[in-house]
């Protein structure tokens, strides 16, 4: 499987949340219900719309405290998302989901300038630009689209070019949405840390920003899960190759994925799989690992830690949202 890169410049801008207390309480026939809220910041003189359990709208236009009008009974979930968000604005709801056993109060909705971000979307196969892709920035604490934008541009005349704003300061996650099995996933952990390699380059305060998506044919993907034994549909799979600062392969090293994953097999130097490690192959065409979680159910992040004994030395590890019905191929450390 061939690693295709990603590359994000992006500038960023500073937002800071605060965290205020709010309290109340009811009861009726001995059980007891409990207000759910928080704070908004960053919001200045805009509105966005808060949601409780995809529902009980609540228009807030000002910073500061907010309760939903609908009260919870002790031990039942709630769950806080962004509803519509500010015209110049992009919010993110922390600390949004939890089990009520009193007042709740923590949820925190914290509103800033965009940092946006254009690229194109490609096939992997042949590099055209496909058109109508959408794609989407996830806020990973609770699975919510921040925002989503098609693929529809053209610039001299070719589709396949998208903007799209997400939050500048806060980890989000951009993948090409509804591609059954064919979208790559990025993320960014602190876009204002200036951090920079041979894979992923993220500039503090660049003027420019530049996503690039590769998407992989539908009967390619199927071949692949018949002949690999993942199912294509519901699996969540994922291929990563291992590189040094010039783009080389690097043998002998050892994936270590948290939680454990379904399975992992490394790349051996006769072009293989083994599901013992660590890496043989240090080519550029042959090196790292592939796996899948079978059926998540759901968006999850895994951690992944990288470990070579002697020669190089492992600037950083990285994690990895793993969508069902698609390959995510991260960028190595």
């Amino acid at each position: 499987m061939n690693r295709k890169k990603i590359t994000l410049i992006a500038g960023a801008l500073m937002a800071a949340g605060a965290v205020f207390a709010l309290s109340g309480c009811g009861s009726d026939d001995d059980i007891a219900y409990y207000p759910v809220g928080g704070t908004v910041s960053g919001l200045g003189n805009d509105a966005v719309v808060l949601q409780n359990n995809g529902g009980d709208d609540l228009t807030v236009n000002a910073d500061g405290a907010f309760t939903f009008a609908t009260t919870l009974a002790n031990g039942s979930g709630y769950h806080v998302t962004i509803k519509t968000q500010p015209g110049d604005k992009v919010c993110v709801a922390d600390s949004s989901a939890g089990t009520v056993s009193g007042p709740v109060t923590s949820v925190s909705v914290v509103c800033e300038d965009p940092a946006s971000l254009s690229g194109t979307v490609e096939d992997s196969n042949n590099g055209a630009m496909l058109g109508s892709v959408t794609i989407e920035a996830r806020n990973p604490a609770d699975d919510s689209v921040l925002t989503s934008t098609e693929s529809q541009t053209a610039i001299n005349g070719t589709l396949g070019h998208f903007t799209i704003s997400v939050p500048s300061s806060h980890e989000f996650y951009l993948h090409a949405a509804g591609r059954d099995i064919e979208g790559t996933t990025y993320k960014s952990s602190n876009l204002q840390t200036g951090t920079a390699n041979g894979y992923n380059t993220i500039l503090t305060n660049a003027g420019s920003s530049t996503v690039k998506f590769y998407l992989t044919d539908t009967a390619t993907v199927n071949s692949m899960a018949t002949n690999l034994g993942f199912n294509a549909a519901t699996d969540a799979v994922f291929s990563m190759s291992v590189e040094d600062d010039a783009g080389n392969g690097v043998a002998g090293v050892t994936i270590t994925p948290s939680p454990a994953v379904t399975k992992l097999e490394y790349v051996q130097t006769d072009g293989s799989f083994s599901e013992t490690g660590p890496t043989t192959a240090g080519t550029a065409d042959m090196n790292g690992a592939l796996g899948w979680v079978a059926s998540p159910g759901g968006n999850r992040t895994y951690a992944f830690s990288l470990d070579q004994a002697g020669t190089y030395t492992i600037a950083s590890n990285f994690s990895l949202r793993l969508i069902p019905g698609e390959i995510s191929t991260p960028l190595e450390p």
